[in-house]
């Protein structure tokens, strides 16, 4: 069999795919594919099999032998600890820092499609280097014949001086990458230092100085949207809490002297509240710590002939890796991974020892840093809190099971317990093997607002489904932007063409950290929108999200008909993957012949749904946050 993987949108020359199995690189099968395989589809096939088995190959990774030592130990930076907990390959952040492990996943989807099959001969049509190393690689192991057909690469708009960045090393780009950083927070240092050295927390937060509350910026006040009613909570019973926010560019200050004004706004009220910015805590002797770390982290890790050593392997995923491995290793975020761990160790001195620790849980590899640094300091029990989503394909969330049961020196720091939002981030943990006995319920504060929903009267009649849809019926569609411009792009031109006389008004809200221009889009017609998506549900009856919002959970679970768009070279990173209800779109105007063709049959499912728990008391998070009350 001749086997031919397609790298485009469209449809192979018939010349290329004559006498060959058509493999389709991207997109999703359809009624229409025929005989042609498409890889994401056939990942979706058997979904958990091909998760474990690259999550293993994560694992060997770290446990590969060099030198006598296993390249864990080779990153130490502190007794016990170890910067590969840190790294991107660790990390595997593959919607956003590392796309291209979705590629990697892909491979082993095909990877298991073509063993036990006989091959002649692959030919691969692509632009992508890594992809082509991967394929070669196996082809000559696997004794088949390989035949490579560039296509054009997409360019991109980059700056001369982002041009300039790119072809300097890693370790110049990590320099400079400290320098520009070091310049650019200059104005934060010591803001809110004292009042947290002079402070005695019963609890203290680690979350982003992002997603706040408009008002309570302009009036000097603390309401975040991570952390909704909690603060409010903790103020009424006494309870003392520190803040120690990670600031955030591009974040909801102008500048950094407005950031640095409303945090000494804050502690000025002298409330129970103490708050602080993590890059206040810069002094020289963390930054020549940071250096040191940075230097002995780039010595380590420049004499492991790490490829040298997979070359034996039949399914070599180091392509995929290599660039991640340089920039964890030598470039920007080796650099920036040493300044947050020692900013940590910083922040942590002279906090109370029976201090309860909370922080937004993503699994980023600055988190790890800060575990380490706060168990090291020997501080009381660590939470961390997924505050939104646990998606299934958002690898972050998931290692291998081994990874848990380690008993090695240089074992993956972990907080004492993970506070998940209810029954179907626990049961998704669980699927993952995460320890039981470290896994707590606890209140979902940021969708709190849907047990009120069911007692909305307007919105119980706005949602009201009829049996059938009129064909010509005019609707307001609701569209909810992602946090990546690119996949943004991609959603609104989906709508581009959409009959006005179907869809009378389009509302889009984009993503806090994507904003849009309304002039990018001269084609499409609509009205964007800054409200909170707790009163947006209560507006509309469709909704049309990205593939990688939270937001598309809040609109299926509120009683929206909700249509996701998925991205046809990316896994399926939705949270509503495989949820009824749901129906995912790949094709310009699919929504409008799946809605006129009546196919997609809405049923409100609010009530079956026990995905959250919504006790507005919050009575979970008070006890669990109480320095005095044992966990068992």
């Amino acid at each position: 069999m001749n086997v031919l993987i397609w790298d485009a949108p469209d449809q192979p020359p018939s010349e290329l795919a004559t006498g060959c199995k058509v493999v389709h690189w991207r997109g999703y099968a359809s009624e229409k594919c025929g005989e042609d395989l498409y890889v994401l589809s056939l990942v979706e096939k058997s979904p958990l099999t091909i998760r474990n088995r690259f999550l293993r190959r994560i694992y060997e990774l770290g446990e590969l032998k060099v030198n006598e030592k296993r390249l864990v130990d080779h990153l130490e930076i502190r007794d016990g600890f170890s910067a590969w907990w840190m790294s991107l390959l660790a990390e595997k952040c593959n919607y956003t820092k590392s796309r291209q492990i979705d590629d990697a996943v892909k491979f082993l989807a095909f990877a298991g499609w073509a063993n036990g099959r006989k091959l002649h001969q692959i030919t691969l049509a692509s632009n992508r280097r890594q992809l082509a190393e991967c394929v070669r690689s196996w082809c000559e192991k696997s004794s088949i014949q390989y035949e490579e057909k560039k296509l054009d690469r997409a360019t991109l708009d980059q700056s001369w001086l982002k041009k300039i960045h790119d072809l300097l090393p890693h370790f110049l780009q990590g320099i400079g990458w400290l320098v520009r950083h070091v310049w650019r927070i200059r104005e934060l240092r010591g803001v809110g230092v004292q009042e947290w050295r002079f402070s005695r927390p019963q609890v203290a937060f680690i979350s982003y100085l992002f997603n706040l509350e408009t008002k309570s910026i302009k009036s000097g006040l603390f309401e975040s949207r991570y952390w909704t009613l909690l603060p409010q909570k903790l103020r009424k019973t006494g309870t003392a809490s520190n803040w120690l926010h990670l600031f955030v560019k591009g974040g909801p200050f102008d500048s950094n002297k407005n950031a640095a004004r409303w945090i000494r706004k804050l502690n000025k009220k002298k409330e129970t509240e103490t708050h602080t910015i993590l890059e206040a805590f810069l002094s020289w002797s963390v930054l020549w710590q940071t250096l040191k770390d940075y230097f002995c982290l780039v010595w380590n890790s420049s004499f492991l002939k790490i490829e040298k050593r997979l070359r034996r392997i039949s399914v070599n995923l180091w392509p995929f890796f290599r660039e991640d491995w340089e920039k964890s290793t030598k470039g920007c975020v080796a650099m920036s991974n040493c300044l947050y761990l020692n900013l940590f160790e910083a922040a942590f001195r002279g906090l109370p020892r029976e201090t309860v620790g909370v922080y937004l849980q993503e699994n980023q590899g600055w988190e790890f840093g800060c575990i380490w640094a706060w168990k090291s300091t020997g501080l009381g029990r660590l939470i961390g809190h997924p505050h939104s989503t646990v998606r299934f394909w958002d690898l972050r969330h998931f290692y291998d099971p081994r990874t848990y049961n380690q008993s090695s020196r240089h074992t993956m720091p972990r907080p004492d317990f993970v506070a998940v939002n209810g029954p179907a981030a626990k049961k998704i943990y669980l699927c993952g093997k995460y320890p039981q006995h470290e896994l707590i319920e606890v209140e979902a504060l940021r969708y709190l607002y849907l047990q009120n929903l069911q007692k909305n009267s307007d919105w119980i009649k706005l949602n009201k489904l009829k049996p059938k849809i009129k064909k010509k019926h005019p609707h307001e569609l609701l569209v909810l932007g992602d946090y990546d411009r690119a996949r943004t792009v991609n959603q609104l031109l989906m709508l581009k063409g959409m009959p006005q006389s179907f869809i009378s008004k389009i509302v889009f809200k984009p993503h806090p950290a994507c904003p849009v221009n309304k002039r990018d889009f001269p084609f499409l017609s609509f009205t964007t929108s800054r409200e909170k998506i707790n009163q947006l549900v209560r507006k509309y009856k469709w909704a049309f999200s990205s593939a990688t919002t939270s937001a598309a959970l809040d609109c299926l679970l509120a009683g929206l008909r909700t249509f996701v768009v998925l991205d046809n070279e990316s896994l399926n990173h939705s949270p509503v993957r495989n949820l009824k209800g749901a129906f995912f779109v790949t094709k310009q105007n699919a929504i409008f012949s799946i809605i006129k063709t009546q196919k997609y049959k809405h049923k409100d499912t609010f009530h079956q749904r026990p995905y959250f728990n919504l006790e507005p008391s919050l009575e979970k998070w008070q006890g669990y946050l109480d320095p005095k009350r044992k966990i068992t």
